[in-house]
């Protein structure tokens, strides 16, 4: 898979992640909340270490919410090794679990493999906020090539 596979991949995932990332709630009092991300910006680099290449991910992703709920729980798929997990909201950091861990059988599917999940849950205030996500992870080598694929796939 070469780079523009990937990014390709990338792009449809955040496409479909924008058509599912509207929610409803309390349909019969007329109220909808939704959750907006017209945009991302991700960051990453590969380097080598210990004959290891390595990719660092810098996601960010600025949501307007428009609603009431006091939480929203969120889940984001992680290649196999991650490492150095850091997930911020308004550059305050929170708390986050291994999502697969908890459902042994809810992985994410992707083009090279099944990826493990992480949650956490968001107390977002009705308006703009920025979620980002730091990690780490080796990048993978499938029938003899490395593969890079950053796969947005935010779920609530």
């Amino acid at each position: 898979m070469n780079m523009k596979v990937a990014l390709t991949t990338a792009f449809v995932a955040f496409l479909i992640l924008s058509a599912a990332f509207g929610k409803s709630t309390d349909i019969s009092n007329a109220q909808v909340s939704t959750l907006a991300m017209p945009e991302e910006y991700v960051d990453y680099t590969i380097t080598q270490a210990g004959g290891v290449l390595w990719a660092k991910i810098e996601g960010t992703y600025p949501i307007l919410y428009t609603g009431s709920d006091e939480s929203i729980p969120m889940v984001y798929p992680i290649p196999p090794g991650t490492t150095n997990i850091l997930v911020t909201l308004d550059n305050i950091e929170l708390d986050w679990n291994n999502f697969t861990e908890v459902y042994p059988d809810d992985f994410h599917h992707t083009a090279i493999g099944d990826w493990q999940m992480i949650s956490t849950t968001i107390e977002p205030f009705s308006g703009y906020f920025v979620l980002r996500i730091h990690y780490e992870h080796p990048v993978q080598m499938i029938n003899g090539s490395y593969v890079f694929l950053y796969d947005l796939n935010i779920k609530e």
